[in-house]
């Protein structure tokens, strides 16, 4: 009998966990998925999640980790020398995500936001990208170059369409963005202005 190749081949029992954990609580949220139904869902005994992870934010914070550790090696490496580069891909990356991985921003946007949870992993994880994007828009000090890509990444995660999104939130979106949002047209013109800016400070 032919071994399966190894794209065929399953996970191991802990990457399998992270996998199925990062399903749920994509699609229901941190608070409605249990380690009860992920361990159903995997085909052991709630009590042997405990043999991998120490508490669910555990299982959590890793299911964090490999979403955003998976982002920014498929965002490969970017020159943000210029404002249509820097614009143009992060558009593409967002615009790019798959409906399970939008949903999955809904769920690490609003823990992060409200609970705090999961921030400490999203420091690691995106702090190098965030840092490389900050030092290219700003060699002045005084040039609030921080404070502009927080606002671009919020506009992006709020820009980015989710079936998980409440409705009222989804109303506000469309209130604000209307039915035809143009985020890359925004982005080139935030970041052109604040290139410009941070070149040739007044």
């Amino acid at each position: 009998m032919a071994r399966p190749r190894k794209s065929e081949r399953p996970l191991p029992l802990r990457g399998h966990i992270v996998e199925v954990a990062a399903e749920l609580f994509a699609d229901r949220g941190y608070a409605e998925t249990s380690l009860a139904e992920i361990a159903r869902r995997v085909g052991i005994r709630a009590q042997s999640i405990a043999n991998h992870f120490s508490s669910k934010e555990d299982l959590y914070d890793e299911v964090v980790s490999d979403f955003y550790g998976r982002q920014i090696a498929d965002l490969g490496p970017i020159e943000f020398g210029s404002a249509d580069d820097a614009a143009a891909a992060l558009t593409k990356r967002f615009s790019g995500l798959s409906v399970r991985e939008r949903n999955m921003l809904v769920t690490i946007t609003t823990e992060a936001l409200v609970a705090g949870r999961g921030a400490d992993v999203i420091n690691r994880e995106l702090g190098p990208a965030i840092d490389l994007m900050v030092s290219t828009l700003s060699s002045d000090a005084d040039f609030p170059a921080r404070e502009l890509v927080t606002l671009a990444m919020l506009g992006m995660v709020f820009a980015v369409d989710a079936p998980r999104l409440p409705p009222a939130t989804r109303a506000l979106r469309d209130r604000i963005l209307g039915d035809r949002p143009r985020m890359a047209d925004a982005g080139q013109l935030i970041l052109g202005a604040a290139l410009r800016e941070a070149a040739d400070p007044v």
